[in-house]
Order: structure tokens, then C-alpha cells, then sequence
């Protein structure tokens, strides 16, 4: 029996997968390409393709931040399952002071977005944007909050600032 050693798929589909997967990286790995040539030899039309690869390494960054928001490095963009209690260490981003609960926004270690809600208690440390706090919080929901997955938790006890 004998083992191929021709590729499955030719290089232009291959390429043509590459670009429509990732366009923005594709259109980058294209710009350095060309730039080699480039600062090898000075040449009239170098400025030009210099300006397109600034471009699209703007638009590299832009994609590549964007895409580690919308997909985390794990499987589900969500944290544990609805009803169960687990503890949480959450970096906190944003907090809202309302009647009887503060709600916080922020990400786990992982990168993935939570909303808690903590009872106005006695024993409250201060919050604060970008303060990171540990706590034992019950997952009380996965929704989908501006085309980004979030977990709602309550939190039960204990919520302590690190």
C-alpha cells in the first residue's frame, strides 16, 4: 500500500480557506510578503504598500482584539451550569449602586464576562472598578448580553476583595 504524499487540497484552496476564515490576518501575511521584496530594494510604488500593510495590521489588531472577546479560550463562552454554586474570583469593570443589590460587571480568570449581583449586607467590603474579588455565588443565568455571552450569578457569602 502506498502513502500519498501529494497534498489533499491544492494551495489556491487552500489559501481561499485561509482568507475566508480569517481575513484580516490573511490580508496581513499578504502585506509582509510583498514588503520583503520591498526593503530589499528602495522602489517608487514601497510607499504605497507600506501604507496598505499599516492598514492591515490596524485591522489585524482590531479583529484579533474583538475575536478574544467574542470567543474565550474554552469551549462555552459561559461559566458552570444555571442552579448550581460554585466560587468565583471576578475582576470587576463596572458597578451600579441600586436600592438593595450592587450589580457588577466583570470577567473571570478565563476571560469570560459575568454580571453579579450582592445583597447590600454589613459586611460589604468597598467595590471598586478594577478591584478583584473572591466569593461563593450561585449561576443564575446564560444570556446573551450585546452579542457577547454572560453569566448572571448571585452572590451567597462571602465576598472578599484580593
Amino acid at each position: 500500500m502506498r502513502s500519498s504524499s501529494k497534498p489533499v487540497y491544492p494551495e489556491e484552496v487552500r489559501q481561499m480557506a485561509i482568507a475566508s476564515s480569517c481575513p484580516a490576518l490573511y490580508d496581513l501575511l499578504e502585506s509582509c510578503k510583498s514588503l520583503l521584496p520591498l526593503c530589499r530594494a528602495d522602489t517608487p510604488e514601497s510607499d504605497s504598500i507600506i501604507q496598505a500593510a499599516e492598514k492591515a495590521i490596524l485591522r489585524a489588531e482590531k479583529e484579533l482584539n474583538r475575536g478574544w472577546k467574542k470567543h474565550p479560550l474554552q469551549k462555552s463562552g459561559f461559566f458552570g451550569r444555571v442552579g448550581n454554586h460554585y466560587d468565583f474570583e471576578i475582576h470587576l469593570g463596572k458597578i451600579q449602586e441600586r436600592m438593595k443589590i450592587y450589580r457588577c460587571e466583570g470577567r473571570d480568570r478565563v476571560g469570560r464576562m459575568v454580571i453579579v449581583r450582592i445583597v447590600k449586607g454589613e459586611e460589604l467590603p468597598s467595590l471598586e472598578p478594577g478591584v478583584t474579588i473572591f466569593f461563593r455565588g450561585k449561576v443564575r443565568d446564560h444570556r446573551l448580553f450585546h452579542r457577547e455571552p454572560v453569566t448572571f450569578i448571585d452572590a451567597t457569602s462571602g465576598v472578599i476583595t484580593i
